[in-house]
């Protein structure tokens, strides 16, 4: 699939502007971690990035976002680890600054791996 490049510049420049709110988010979750407001406004934005990156040429963004969406969706109201979600964000500025397309190869699974394990001990938690 030959994917438009007007439109795939377009969606990069949405996400830059999506992470820095994101990072501003991120920033409020550290002052106040039970603030379901943020963490809802947090997820909105993963939920984004994750629906549109394979669409563009960036499966590693839908495959973060993945991991940054059951994360968040696990928790219902309850306090959320700002470092995981730093983790995530971190992973999507990645990929994103670097213009990582397709799966990323063995970085890619090494990154998403990352991310499943500290998720999964943070909700074992």
């Amino acid at each position: 699939m030959k994917i438009d490049k007007e439109l795939q510049d377009n969606y990069l420049q949405w996400t830059e502007s999506a992470l820095a709110d994101m990072r501003t988010h991120h920033a409020k979750l550290c002052r106040d971690p039970k603030d379901t407001t943020i963490v809802s406004d947090i997820f909105s934005i993963a939920h984004n990035i994750k629906g549109m990156g394979a669409s563009f040429g960036f499966p590693l963004m839908t495959e973060t976002g993945v991991s940054f969406c059951r994360y968040i969706r696990s928790f219902d109201g309850q306090v959320i680890d700002p470092e995981v979600i730093d983790a995530h964000i971190r992973s999507l500025e990645v990929i994103l600054s670097n213009r990582i397309q397709g799966d990323g190869g063995d970085i890619g699974r090494e990154l998403i791996d990352s991310l499943t394990t500290m998720v999964d001990r943070s909700l074992a938690a």
